[in-house]
C-alpha cells in the first residue's frame, strides 16, 4: 500500500503544480481542464493495476540451474517473476555473490518464443547479524519492514508475448540471491497500445493549447504524466518497493519532460505559435 500512496502522491504534485501555474495565468481554457481528469488519473490506475492485480492465473516453478516447468498464460495477463531469496549462513553475509542474481528465461508456445532477462538483488539490511547472549553471532530471519520495503528487488514483469500453454525453463543464471523462481500469469496493466494511444492524444492536445491557446509547458506536463502511465504499467511490481516506483516515476519525469519539451518545440513551430494580443493604448482625456 505505501508504494501506491506514492504514485498517488507524486501525480498529485505534478498535477497540481500544473494546476497553480494555470490559475496564474490569465489563459484558462477548457480543454485544459478536460485533459487533465484522465491525464492525472492514469498513473494512478496503472499503478492500481500493477500492484494490485488479483490472483495468480498460473505458474511455473523453477530451480535453478535448469529449471523446467510448464503453464497457461491467458489473454490479457503479464508475467512476474518472483524469486524466493536464499536463506544464509553467518559466513555468507558479506559475500558478494549472494547479493545479487542474473537470470534468462526462455518461454515457447509453439508459434512463439520470448526471453525474460533480469536481475535479482537482495536489499541492503535485509540479513542481520547480532551477537547472542553466549557471545556467538546468530542470524535474524529476513529484514525488518522498511529494509523491505526499500531495498529488494524479488519481482520482474514481463509483457507476455502469447497466450495458451507454454513451455518455460531457465536458460542462464549467476549469482546466489535467490534460490528459486516462479513465473507467473497475472492480470495485466492496461495495454501498451491504449497507454501509447492515450499518450498521442494528450501531448497533440496539449501542443494546439500551448500553440494556439496561449497556454505554456502544458506539453510537458502531459507528457510526464502519461510517460508516468506507461512506464508503471510496464515495470512496477505487487511487492517490487518504494524504490522502485521512485526510480520508475524519476525516469517519467526526465524522460517525458525533456521530450515533451522537444515535441512542444516542434509542435509551436509547425502550428505556430500565437502572438498575443497587444495591450489597448492607454485612454487619455
Amino acid at each position: 500500500m505505501p508504494t501506491f500512496a506514492a504514485i498517488v502522491i507524486l501525480t498529485l504534485v505534478i498535477a497540481s503544480t500544473t494546476v497553480r501555474r494555470m490559475w496564474a495565468d490569465d489563459t484558462k481554457p477548457v480543454l485544459f481542464w478536460l485533459m487533465l481528469i484522465p491525464a492525472a488519473a492514469s498513473p494512478m490506475v496503472s499503478g492500481w493495476m500493477a500492484i494490485f492485480p488479483g490472483d495468480v492465473a498460473d505458474q511455473a516453478a523453477l530451480e535453478p540451474p535448469n529449471g523446467r516447468g510448464t503453464f497457461t498464460i491467458p489473454a490479457d495477463h503479464d508475467l512476474i517473476v518472483n524469486a524466493t531469496l536464499m536463506d544464509l549462513g553467518v559466513s555468507e553475509v558479506d559475500d558478494p555473490d549472494v547479493a545479487q542474481t542474473d537470470y534468462v528465461i526462455k518461454l515457447s508456445g509453439g508459434s512463439w518464443e520470448q526471453t525474460l532477462m533480469g536481475k535479482i538483488k537482495r536489499g541492503a539490511g535485509t540479513v542481520r547479524v547480532s551477537d547472542g547472549l553466549d557471545g556467538g553471532a546468530s542470524i535474524s530471519t529476513e529484514g525488518t519492514g522498511l529494509a523491505i520495503l526499500w531495498g529488494e528487488d524479488r519481482q520482474d514483469r514481463f509483457r507476455a508475448a502469447g497466450t495458451g500453454l507454454s513451455q518455460v525453463w531457465i536458460g542462464n543464471w549467476h549469482g546466489r540471491a535467490a534460490s528459486a523462481v516462479a513465473v507467473q500469469a497475472v492480470p495485466g496493466t492496461p495495454p501498451r497500445s491504449v497507454l501509447l494511444g492515450l499518450m498521442g492524444l494528450f501531448v497533440l492536445l496539449a501542443v494546439f493549447c500551448d500553440a494556439r491557446l496561449g497556454t505554456d509547458r502544458l506539453t510537458a506536463d502531459f507528457a510526464v504524466l502519461s510517460c508516468a502511465s506507461l512506464f508503471i504499467a510496464e515495470q512496477v511490481t505487487p511487492d517490487g518497493g518504494l524504490r522502485a516506483v521512485l526510480f520508475t516515476l524519476g525516469f517519467a519525469i526526465i524522460g517525458g519532460g525533456i521530450g515533451g519539451k522537444m515535441i512542444g518545440f516542434v509542435g509551436e513551430a509547425l502550428i505556430g505559435k500565437r502572438t498575443p494580443a497587444p495591450d489597448p493604448p492607454p485612454v487619455v482625456d
